[in-house]
């Protein structure tokens, strides 16, 4: 009794040092876009090879979708895994990687670690398939965010050491290193001898995800939302010296709204356990809509309008978040595999859907009315299919 005790007071696992790390992969490879396309692409226009790295950044997130197409191919070769030495690995790559006339080849060698680290994330995501759910994807959405924080404090302490000319040739790898080396503190003091079991991904299992809900993939397209905050937090260092004038402000997002995500999320979430998942499921949707609705109809002129618009941003990402944590059914992990492979279809839409938006705050004036209109789109969208999926 005692040991099912601690066990359940036991708040945080070795496990969660993962989307802690996946926040600080996110974080670096957006905000270190115009270097990468420096190395990688020195001889195209710099607002095209933006479009195309931020494309191979993100690869990760599309790779997930093969990730029991993977983990099936290495059955075959073995039982376990060590999640942490392939991601050594990954990293190890990028760091290694060649520039000049074999450029070609450090592209090649850039998307194949990008392969590596996000199918080594998805595995994590299902290493957590015995707990609750619910707790589960609190602990994600927060370690994820405190990942954003570290890699901003990060590159700041870079940005402070080497000049632009550094950072262009090689000093933009000294991020990456640092990623190694937390993975590689975290694989000698934690999972030196944790090996994820490819076992537990039984066929029964990859027979039910190889189908996909649009009902379902919809009725979670509202975490657009926050991943665009992210974006923009990620991006808030280079973004503004190329994008439009009229949108330069709008892309200084601080680490205030970052931070007011982080404690809503926190907060939030308890207190939509104790009110009951079906009230906080309308609260949530409701009040987002009505909000943004009529925010659209508002004139945007003076110069509270800007941080107004973050405020909601702000306000916007933490309801999404909290509507996807308690969304999930406690311990009933046959049944959120589709959520599970929703949620991979979403970020693997961002490798076109977040070049989109850096393309349009690059050659377009971004209209507030627009933003709040998008916003009331998707999040009506996205509650009619919650509705029509509980039916």
């Amino acid at each position: 009794m005692n040991t099912t005790i601690n066990k359940q007071k036991n708040i945080f696992s070795k496990n969660d040092t993962y989307p802690l790390i996946e926040g600080l992969d996110f974080f670096i490879n957006l905000s270190l876009v115009t270097y990468l396309c420096s190395y990688f692409l020195p001889d195209i226009e710099l607002r095209l090879s933006i479009l195309i790295v931020t494309s191979f950044a993100l690869f990760s997130y599309f790779s997930k979708l093969f990730i029991f197409m993977i983990s099936s191919f290495l059955k075959k070769k073995t039982e376990k895994i060590n999640i942490s030495l392939f991601l050594l690995l990954a990293y190890l790559l990028v760091i290694i990687s060649p520039s000049g006339d074999l450029g070609m080849l450090s592209i090649i060698i850039f998307l194949l670690s990008r392969f590596i680290i996000g199918n080594c994330f998805a595995l994590t995501y299902l290493s957590q398939s015995k707990r609750d759910f619910r707790v589960q994807k609190l602990k994600y959405w927060f370690l994820f965010l405190l990942g954003l924080l570290l890699g901003s404090i990060v590159l700041f302490l870079v940005n402070e050491t080497f000049s632009n000319s550094d950072l262009n040739n090689w000093a933009w790898k000294i991020i990456y290193l640092f990623n190694l080396i937390l993975i590689f503190s975290t694989f000698l003091f934690f999972f030196k001898n944790e090996y994820f079991k490819l076992n537990t991904i039984n066929q029964l299992l990859i027979d039910n995800t190889k189908k996909y809900k649009v009902v379902k993939l919809l009725s979670i397209i509202h975490l657009v939302i926050p991943f665009f905050s992210f974006v923009l937090f990620a991006s808030s260092e280079w973004l503004p010296k190329f994008s439009n004038p009229n949108n330069m402000q709008f892309l200084q997002y601080d680490f205030v709204f970052l931070f007011l995500t982080i404690m809503l999320t926190i907060f939030l979430i308890p207190l939509s356990n104790l009110i009951g998942k079906k009230r906080s499921t309308k609260f949530f949707f409701i009040t987002s809509i009505v909000i943004s609705f009529c925010c659209i109809f508002f004139e945007h002129s003076s110069s509270y309008s800007i941080n107004l618009a973050k405020l909601f941003l702000s306000l916007f990402s933490s309801f999404s978040l909290c509507l996807f944590v308690i969304g999930f059914d406690k311990q009933k992990l046959i049944h959120e595999l589709f959520k599970f492979n929703s949620f991979n279809l979403i970020t693997s839409s961002f490798i076109v859907i977040i070049p989109m938006i850096f393309y349009a705050f690059l050659n377009f004036s971004i209209s507030y009315n627009v933003l709040y209109l998008l916003i009331t789109i998707i999040m009506i969208t996205s509650y009619i299919f919650h509705i029509y999926g509980k039916r």
